[in-house]
C-alpha cells in the first residue's frame, strides 16, 4: 500500500504546515487498516 502511504503522508504534511497533528509512526498509519 505504498500509494496509500503517500496519500496519508501528504495529508499529514499539510497538517504539519498548519501546525496541526504531528507525523505519526508508519506502524500507526497502517493500524487503521
Amino acid at each position: 500500500n505504498e500509494r496509500g502511504c503517500a496519500q496519508t503522508a501528504g495529508r499529514v504534511a499539510k497538517r504539519n504546515r498548519r501546525g496541526g497533528a504531528p507525523q505519526l509512526p508508519h506502524s500507526l498509519l497502517h493500524a487503521r487498516e
